[in-house]
């Protein structure tokens, strides 16, 4: 997987990383790659996308999991996006939209996470 993942580099990133010498920006197209890895781009060593080979590793090494089954779902349904909050709740969730197929979610409180504001852009999965 190890030699897979660096050859794939070429494939993500075509001549290389488009993002000059900064530094942050390195950093987010890295874990954009690793992310189209694990969770978009078939393996030829696993024979399927990785998030979905790899999850009788995880289930053993997450067994205290209350719930296996619906954290796999999430995962394995997760699409990357780029997320707008319209609403914040006065418990910290937040309503948030989907702005490339513009559905809404809402998104449960987190206290160890910053609060969210109306206007904010969340990106990820």
């Amino acid at each position: 997987m190890e030699e897979e993942f660096a050859e794939s580099a070429g494939a993500f990133f075509g001549e290389g990383p488009r993002v000059g010498s900064d530094p942050v920006a390195a950093l987010l197209e890295a874990r954009r790659h690793q992310e189209w890895f694990l969770y978009e781009r078939a393996s030829r060593t696993l024979g399927g996308v990785p998030s979905e080979k790899l999850l009788g590793a995880w289930r053993e090494a997450v067994p205290e999991v209350e719930d296996p089954e619906e954290l796999e779902v999430a995962l394995l349904e997760s699409q990357a996006g780029v997320y707008a909050v319209r609403q914040v709740g006065t418990g910290g969730e937040a309503w948030i939209q989907d702005l490339g197929s513009l559905a809404e979610h809402v998104l449960a409180a987190n206290p160890e996470a910053p609060p969210l504001e109306v206007g904010d852009l969340l990106i990820g999965r």
